[in-house]
């Protein structure tokens, strides 16, 4: 069965509200609306929704997240409300997947964690001759690159899933239009301060333009330096500035060039 087909399955959404009651993460104004919501009719006319191509889901929105016990935050890319459930139950329908991953992952799965590796090494009768080398990454956000992705996907889903492969694809090259943005390799996005201080100099540098034809709300901004949120030029209702002002703007650039991300 595809995973839009076992995501629509009562069975499976039933199952996912429980782990998520389980798991305690939630409160219960949250929990009644993950319930009205995953166990009513809209979230499978949503499923249908992205199974047919029709991909309505909005843009994510930047957090900072707390990094387990420590000071540190984590910058990760959300999504509100009802999307966020949607997509939540859709990685939750993904867990017989869990057989292609290799043995020596512990992370994202279900079946093992990293006390089974701790336990693994420590029952190792040789492990006085051994070392451990445990690999982290630092900006999940950062580290996703569509190009290598993409053709392991297409392995993976395209052959009995296409729906399924389709909907992954779109995810990952719906925001093409932020090129020039990189961070760790190669991504087109940029989370920290200081990466995006740096690439709104490059930007004033150069004379370049960065144009946003879709209002944002100003919380939106926030993790952006100021810098960078002079050079956006916001217009109401979605639509493209009049003329004049556009051209007012483009007189003080050597060049001017689009960046979109928002269709």
């Amino acid at each position: 069965m595809n995973i839009f087909g076992k995501a629509k399955q009562l069975t499976t959404r039933e199952s996912f509200f429980t782990d998520r009651v389980q798991s305690r993460k939630y409160a219960e104004d949250q929990l009644a609306e993950m319930k009205s919501y995953i166990l009513g009719h809209e979230c499978v006319r949503d499923l249908e929704r992205l199974e047919s191509g029709d991909y309505f889901l909005d843009y994510p929105q930047y957090r900072l997240v707390p990094k387990g016990f420590e000071s540190r935050k984590r910058p990760v890319y959300s999504f509100p409300g009802t999307q966020g459930f949607l997509l939540k139950l859709i990685v939750y329908a993904m867990r017989d997947l869990q057989r292609i991953y290799s043995d020596r992952l512990f992370s994202f799965r279900t079946d093992k964690n990293a006390v089974d590796l701790l336990l693994e090494v420590h029952h190792n009768r040789e492990i006085q001759h051994l070392y451990v080398l445990k690999t982290d990454i630092s900006n999940y956000v950062g580290s996703i690159v569509p190009e290598l992705l993409i053709p392991m996907l297409y392995e993976v889903f395209m052959p009995e899933d296409p729906a399924f492969y389709r909907f992954l694809e779109w995810l990952l090259t719906r925001a093409t239009g932020y090129f020039g943005v990189t961070n760790y390799l190669g991504s087109r996005f940029v989370a920290s301060d200081q990466g995006m201080a740096a690439f709104s100099t490059g930007l004033r540098q150069r004379g370049l333009l960065c144009l946003r034809l879709r209002p944002v709300e100003p919380q939106s901004l926030a993790p952006f330096p100021q810098e960078a949120q002079s050079l956006s030029l916001q217009a109401p209702g979605g639509k493209p500035p009049a003329a004049g002002v556009f051209q007012h703007r483009v007189g003080h650039c050597h060049h001017s060039f689009f960046i979109s991300g928002y269709q």
